[in-house]
């Protein structure tokens, strides 16, 4: 499923892309959805379309990496007083998943971020629950957590997977 959504989601992408710089192509679009064209009519009434229309008319409100938060809002039809654990919560604004939920919807939850350099910014910036160890998935069990330096202290990782991702070079620099 999500793989079918990627490609349909990269496949607009392309069209868009595309017609956004032909004004004839922009006026034909256009004009098909204000009159509700047939042949654009059941396009408008995929989820595909709908999410991304979402995510255009919404993005200036995200501040995640690849605007996550819109999918929950999107998803969960802008529930209001939810509850969230965000992992590797950063300063609490840069590349955060929940930022939106707890500021403009009122949700409420916990944040955790190990790295001590975003420690005191969290902590002004959020309001929501902060648990500064590193989180594990299971109950007692120590991990190690390596920090990078501030240049991208949001590569931390921990040290058991911190050679299997794509930032794994970027990290063994810092």
């Amino acid at each position: 499923m999500a793989i079918g959504r990627n490609i349909v989601l990269r496949s607009v992408a392309a069209v868009c892309s595309k017609g956004a710089t032909n004004k004839a192509v922009q006026k034909l679009l256009f004009n098909a959805v204000r009159l509700d064209r047939p042949e654009v009519h059941d396009l408008l009434l995929q989820d595909d379309i709908r999410f991304v229309s979402y995510c255009l008319a919404k993005r200036h409100l995200s501040r995640s990496q690849i605007m996550q938060d819109l999918w929950v809002c999107f998803e969960l039809d802008e529930k209001r007083d939810g509850f969230f654990v965000e992992f590797g919560a950063t300063n609490g604004l840069k590349n955060s998943n929940t930022w939106l939920l707890e500021s403009k919807y009122g949700w409420k939850g916990i944040l955790a971020e190990p790295n001590p350099v975003w420690h005191a910014d969290l902590s002004a910036n959020r309001n929501a629950a902060i648990e500064h160890r590193c989180v594990s998935g299971k109950t007692g069990e120590v991990v190690t957590f390596i920090t990078t330096n501030d240049t991208d202290p949001e590569l931390s990782s921990i040290e058991a997977f911190s050679n299997t991702d794509h930032f794994a070079a970027v990290r063994n620099q810092g």
